[in-house]
């Protein structure tokens, strides 16, 4: 099948859906790509969903944001959904937890679909595309026969999507009130989010909290927040480093002016901190404020 044709079927597909559905993980990579994908799910009201997110692939400020997961929980979106589209993504469910409806048309893009280094990854899709998402996004949005969208249904789709968005942001707002006699993750997350400088760098080491970090920060510019998107702990220090002598912190400068490391669950100490903090003096990186999340 050829991408003419591939960009065709998933356009025609998404249109005619009655749930679609869109899971990513990792599209934030490419920067280009996260305009894309929200125009797509603009044009016709699709729920976008990250699973096991490294990176802001979709504002989660937006409307349109369904939801994150590191594999547990249900996943109602997943469940119901009659078209899914998967886009660059290593873990888009994880079946023990959570499936597809057996009826539903599944199609995947990935610039690594068959993930030959991972063993037993498999989905069972109709289409499996090997490109790049910007691409394949551009694709996609041209193939689309805007003539053929029930504008009522996608309506009602963005309206239902509108509000169960507004009902999340309701939920940590109300958690992100201090607890007594506790101090509480969410809370400690919103005093960082309201106190850092609004282009500042968050790298994502919260591990058991990585949920309540993403969602309390609520990162919505593209570039602004990471996790290592491996499975070893104790990358935050030593990235936080690299991105200061990256010069993605330096102030002054169009990206990030900031970063802010949030670790937990043993990280920190497998950063080996005494070296660490040797190499940022060394190369004058000091500007690193840390975070500790701790588990429930």
């Amino acid at each position: 099948m050829n991408k003419f044709v591939a960009a065709s079927t998933i356009g025609e597909a998404l249109v005619n859906a009655k749930r679609p559905y869109i899971v990513t993980s990792y599209l934030g990579r490419n920067p280009k790509a996260v305009p894309l994908l929200i125009e797509l799910s603009e044009c016709l009201g699709i729920p976008v969903y990250l699973s096991c997110p490294s990176s802001v692939s979709f504002p989660l400020d937006h409307p349109h944001f369904a939801g994150i997961s590191y594999g547990m929980g249900e996943n109602k979106w997943l469940r119901e959904a009659d078209v899914i589209l998967i886009l660059d993504s290593d873990i888009p469910w994880i079946p023990m937890n959570n499936t597809p409806h057996q009826d539903a048309r599944i199609f995947h893009i990935d610039v690594d679909v068959l993930k030959q280094n991972m063993g037993m990854f498999h989905v069972d899709a109709e289409l499996i595309a090997k490109a790049d998402c910007e691409q394949a996004l551009t694709a996609i949005l041209k193939a689309i026969d805007h003539t053929t969208i029930v504008g009522s249904v996608v309506a009602d789709r963005k309206k239902s999507l509108a509000t169960q968005h507004e009902l999340w942001i309701q939920d940590l707002d109300r958690l992100e009130t201090p607890g007594t006699p506790n101090i509480t993750v969410p809370y400690v997350i919103r005093v960082l989010r309201d106190l850092a400088p609004p282009k500042t760098l968050y790298l994502n080491e919260g591990i058991s909290n990585y949920i309540p970090v993403w969602s309390h920060l609520r990162p919505s510019r593209i570039g602004s927040s990471y996790t290592s998107g491996a499975s070893s702990l104790g990358w935050g220090l030593g990235a936080a480093i690299g991105a200061i002598i990256g010069n993605a912190a330096i102030p002054g400068s169009t990206e990030n002016e900031f970063v802010a490391l949030v670790v937990g669950d043993g990280s920190f100490l497998f950063g080996v901190p005494s070296s660490a903090y040797w190499i940022a003096r060394r190369y004058d990186t000091v500007r690193l404020p840390m975070v500790f999340s701790i588990s429930y």
